[in-house]
């Protein structure tokens, strides 16, 4: 059985993509001054998913590139060694908030805009969670700072 049967037995076929399109266009970093190559693009719904992706490819010696937002300016998301790229994308969960601990539990793939959301359909105010403030951000730019 082959790394892309494998996986497409743990993620199903819809997230397991090989077409060298999507690929080249994964495989550069956010300032297009980095280039890599990847053999897969595989996106796990869960945590058990991706520890059975990080078993398969282990056991193959494939590595592995995780990519998140890919937003970052050090080419860490850009494969070396014709990867195999592991999307947090669909890992989008948010779980129950508790504000007495003032703890959420979120996927890797969940958005602040996601976050901010479910605090604003909570009625919590902004203040009472310490969440890091992207400028850049316009939903979190257009909320008040802790010291405002």
């Amino acid at each position: 059985m082959s790394l892309t049967d494998a996986l497409t037995g743990i993620v199903g076929a819809a997230h397991v993509i090989t077409d060298p399109d999507v690929l080249d266009g994964r495989s550069i970093d956010h300032t297009g001054r980095y280039r890599g190559h990847a053999s897969a693009l595989v996106r796990p719904g869960s945590a058990d998913e991706v520890a059975a992706v990080l078993c398969a490819c282990r056991d193959a010696g494939v590595y592995v590139t995780v990519q998140g937002g890919r937003t970052s300016l050090v080419a860490g998301t850009v494969p070396e060694h014709d990867d195999v790229l592991l999307s947090t994308e669909r890992l989008r969960g948010i779980g129950a908030v508790d504000a007495v601990e003032r703890l959420i539990r979120v996927g890797a793939g969940a958005t602040l805009a996601g976050r901010l959301l479910l605090l604003d359909a909570l009625t919590m105010q902004w203040r009472e969670l310490s969440v890091p403030r992207d400028p850049a951000c316009p939903v979190c730019s257009a909320r008040p700072r802790a010291d405002q």
